[in-house]
C-alpha cells in the first residue's frame, strides 16, 4: 500500500479512490463469506471440527454439494472461502496441508455456459 498512497498533511493515507476500492472489494469478500456461510448451515459437514477435516472429506463434500443441483459457480466460491479459512488454519499449524488445495476442475465437472452476446 505504501506505493499507492498519497501523503496528505503529516499522514501517510490512500488516495479516495484507492480507499473506494479497497472497501467495495472488502465488501465483496464479506458478502461471499456471508452466503457461504447460509450454505453451509444446512449442510452435515458443517458439524465437522476444523480438526477432523481431511482432504477426502473436502473433495466428497464438493461433489456432493454439486450432485445437490448446485451449480459450478457456487461449489467454486463455497471452496474458494473455504479454501481460505482452511489456509488460516495451516498458517497456524492446525494442518500441514490444507484439505480444499486441490484444483476444483479435477472433481467438480464444470457445466458452467458461456453466453454469447447479441450485438
Amino acid at each position: 500500500y505504501l506505493i499507492s498512497c498519497e501523503i496528505i498533511g503529516k499522514k501517510l493515507r490512500l488516495s479516495l479512490r484507492k480507499l473506494e476500492k479497497q472497501i467495495g472489494y472488502d465488501l465483496d469478500t464479506l458478502t461471499n463469506y456471508k452466503f457461504v456461510k447460509n450454505l453451509m448451515r444446512k449442510e452435515p459437514f458443517n458439524g465437522k471440527k476444523i480438526s477432523q477435516v481431511k482432504a477426502l472429506d473436502a473433495k466428497l463434500f464438493l461433489i456432493k454439494f454439486q450432485q445437490d443441483d448446485k451449480k459450478y459457480n457456487t461449489v467454486r466460491t463455497v471452496r474458494s472461502v473455504l479454501h481460505s479459512t482452511f489456509q488460516i488454519a495451516v498458517d497456524d499449524d492446525v494442518f500441514r496441508k490444507n484439505p480444499f488445495g486441490f484444483e476444483l476442475a479435477t472433481m467438480v465437472v464444470n457445466d458452467s455456459v458461456t453466453r454469447e452476446v447479441i450485438m
